[in-house]
């Protein structure tokens, strides 16, 4: 007998898939019968075919959230939402049961994310504006104005938008 390997969550399906042992539970056998239908196994290791029909390798929820963060603040990570998140992690090859809710839960919980999350309930008095040093020009400027007024510009924005971004890295 060959020994499948199996993240501890998959066990019942893998108990399932190798001798056809289902749960006592009528409930939960039903539910694996039923889930066993997306998995097969391949070299010895328990995957699930997605919808698109991609095999996906099944891993354990640590490891799961490993790459999780690794795709969220890595080398070319660019911090998005938890459903985006999964979705590219699943993309990648990779399936754990929980994988939605750790990725809420490392996006609830990154600093970077939530200090530019939207902010939908703020009143109108709370949003300030970003003054704009000088005069905007109301008449068809040359490319050293253009280059000026953009450097203004810039100025206003960078301390409220890239500072405050580049110290939130350590998520």
């Amino acid at each position: 007998m060959t020994v499948v390997e199996a993240p501890s969550w998959a066990q019942p399906i893998l108990k399932f898939l190798v001798s056809r042992e289902l749960p006592a539970d009528e409930i939960l056998a039903r539910q694996v019968q039923r889930r066993a239908v997306a998995y097969t196994i391949v070299d010895r290791e328990l995957v699930r075919r997605s919808v698109t029909g991609v095999f996906q390798r099944c891993v354990e929820p640590d490891k799961g959230i490993a790459i999780l963060r690794d795709i969220h603040q890595g080398e070319c990570g660019h911090h998005t939402a938890s459903k985006a998140l999964v979705a590219k992690a699943f993309r990648h090859g990779y399936f754990w049961s929980t994988a939605l809710d750790d990725a809420k839960e490392l996006v609830r919980k990154c600093k970077g994310c939530q200090c530019f999350s939207s902010k939908q309930h703020m009143l109108a008095s709370a949003i300030k504006t970003i003054p704009l040093p000088g005069r905007l020009p109301y008449h068809r400027p040359s490319n050293a104005q253009v280059e000026r007024e953009n450097g203004f510009i810039l100025s206003g924005i960078k301390p409220r938008l890239v500072e405050p971004l580049e110290h939130s890295a350590d998520c």
